[in-house]
């Protein structure tokens, strides 16, 4: 508890005046609150002055009637207390400090608490005012004994608050309180035990230190592994760099006996007996010449099937060799060239018999052709120096006959006609109408 701040001492009794016109006193007994100054002086002076204390001594509204909450700039307190003194018919020591106490007090809330829009300059003339007409009465009072006053004057007063060491205590009702004079005795408060300090821990974390825990081996692991790839690296560097050192004079050897050695000889690029074609398709070697054959517009069909769809364009390629070589150039010929090549037979129509009036009637057909199952094989060789290249020839090394031919692969066929009179009848179709369909057979003659 800190100490008491008090506005004053009477009797021997520090005391405080509070706002609400009350007296906080520190008594023998205690720390106590009185009601008003007439209780408190009651207290202070037992019950035979209390009859003079009930006197209230207003000195600023003494002074200025006409305006008792502003006080006048100069008031005459020498002839207020003088007159006050006579009209008690006793002049003592004792008395004349009760009513200068008394006349303090008053003084004392009017100023502190009544009159706040007072200047300061005015308050403390008021103040001098008081206190010198008090020391003027005194000086006057001969032949009565003094008796001490004990007392503290403010030249300045100033608002102060309730300390915060005094208790507040409730302002009982007139009703519930059994006496108007009861005096309220504040215990002083035991102080406070020493209580040493416990040491501060860390109960519970907060979210952001449980996600940096949660970050901490994640870096620290980062941070190995980043050490052990850097270490890695240095050791492969260094069995690098040793290594080349270690070979450079094999390597400096071996390059002088590179630079003695004598320079290898071109090879000799082996000429080809036939010419090869510098663009892809397929072509046809005619009296050691190329030409190339155009496709059919028809697939052409199994061996099994005796003929084909008709064929209504004439040839595009004609030659004379009756022993002719075939180059494939194409681009998938690399992973997938044949084995071997046939080369199909394709006949002309030649007439087309119909049954009229019970008789036999014969018409000539231009222009229609059928690609029989009538065929020669040939065999596939690489061209020496060309990947994407194959080179076919016959199988028996027969001729071929005049007519008209089909190199198929892959269902395509490829057209060409050897040069001649064709004399074959496998090259000539005959068709015959009956009532069971169309049948065709091998002309007799061509």
């Amino acid at each position: 508890m800190s100490s008491f701040e008090r506005d004053g001492v009477y009797a021997s009794i520090p005391y405080r005046v509070l706002p609400d016109g009350s007296i906080m006193a520190m008594t023998p007994g205690g720390l106590a609150k009185f009601r008003n100054i007439d209780q408190f002086m009651a207290s202070a002076n037992g019950s035979s002055n209390q009859a003079h204390a009930q006197t209230s001594f207003d000195l600023l509204r003494i002074a200025n009637d006409q305006a008792p909450t502003v006080p006048a700039k100069s008031t005459d307190y020498y002839s207020i207390l003088k007159q006050t003194i006579k009209n008690t018919e006793q002049d003592s020591a004792q008395l004349r400090a009760l009513i200068y106490e008394r006349a303090r007090f008053n003084f004392k809330r009017d100023l502190l608490f009544g009159h706040s829009s007072l200047g300061l300059t005015d308050l403390i003339q008021h103040v001098k005012d008081f206190e010198l007409a008090v020391a003027r009465i005194e000086a006057n009072s001969t032949g009565i004994n003094h008796q001490p006053i004990d007392y503290q004057t403010k030249s300045a007063p100033e608002e102060k608050r309730p300390s915060t060491s005094v208790e507040p205590v409730a302002r009982q009702d007139s009703a519930s309180s059994p006496s108007k004079n009861a005096v309220q005795v504040l215990p002083p408060r035991p102080p406070a035990p020493y209580v040493k300090p416990a040491q501060i821990q860390r109960m519970t974390k907060s979210e952001h230190d449980l996600r940096l825990d949660e970050l901490v081996p994640q870096v620290r692991f980062a941070n190995q592994l980043i050490g052990i790839l850097a270490l890695a690296i240095v050791f492969i560097g260094t069995v690098i760099v040793a290594g080349l050192l270690w070979h450079s004079p094999r390597v400096a050897t071996q390059i002088e006996t590179a630079k003695n050695l004598p320079k290898p000889t071109a090879a000799k690029v082996t000429k080809l007996p036939y010419p090869l074609p510098t663009s892809y398709g397929i072509y046809v070697l005619n009296d050691n010449k190329l030409a190339e054959l155009k496709p059919l517009r028809i697939n052409v069909p199994d061996p099994r099937v005796a003929l084909s769809a008709e064929i209504k364009q004439p040839t595009t390629t004609i030659i004379s060799d009756n022993k002719p070589a075939f180059i494939l150039f194409r681009r998938d010929l690399v992973n997938s060239a044949p084995q071997k090549l046939t080369i199909r037979v394709i006949a002309r129509m030649e007439r087309e018999t119909a049954i009229v009036g019970g008789k036999a009637q014969a018409t000539p057909v231009e222009g229609i052709w059928r690609i029989r199952n009538i065929s020669r094989d040939y065999r596939v060789s690489p061209v020496p120096g060309q990947r994407e290249m194959v080179i076919a020839r016959p199988v028996d090394d027969q001729p071929l006959a005049a007519g008209r031919y089909a190199l198929v692969l892959n269902r395509i066929g490829y057209d060409f006609t050897i040069k001649g009179p064709v004399k074959s009848p496998a090259f000539c179709l005959e068709q015959f109408q009956t009532a069971n369909g169309l049948i065709y057979n091998q002309c007799r003659a061509p």
